[in-house]
């Protein structure tokens, strides 16, 4: 017995959404009353979605170990955005213009 936990079998969650439209093209293909055939159609897509409840519970380890491997290999996002070009244009054309402009005192605003 391997140490590691099984990988979620992916196949079978896809192969239940086969399974649900070939269930509808049944109950289609079935000359059913009207209501009857709502129904069916009802129960039909409940019963994959159970079966699909049912997978996920049975590969919750695996899906949570996946989860974990995949969390660990995504780098961090970082802490500050990249500037753009023109952001850091910009900055500097701001900067620039703050450097360069004249600071007033309060004695130069006093009539």
């Amino acid at each position: 017995m391997s140490s590691r936990p099984a990988k979620p079998r992916w196949w079978l969650a896809y192969s239940l959404f086969f399974v649900l439209a070939l269930l509808l093209v049944l109950i289609e293909w079935l000359s059913l009353a009207p209501t009857l055939k709502e129904v069916a159609q009802i129960a039909s897509v409940i019963f994959t979605l159970t079966l699909l409840y049912l997978w996920a519970w049975a590969n919750a380890d695996a899906l949570n170990e996946e989860w974990r491997t995949q969390a660990r290999q995504t780098p961090p996002a970082p802490t500050e955005p990249v500037p753009t070009p023109e952001q850091r244009h910009y900055r500097r054309v701001m900067q620039f213009h703050h450097l360069a402009k004249p600071r007033h005192t309060e004695r130069d605003c006093v009539p």
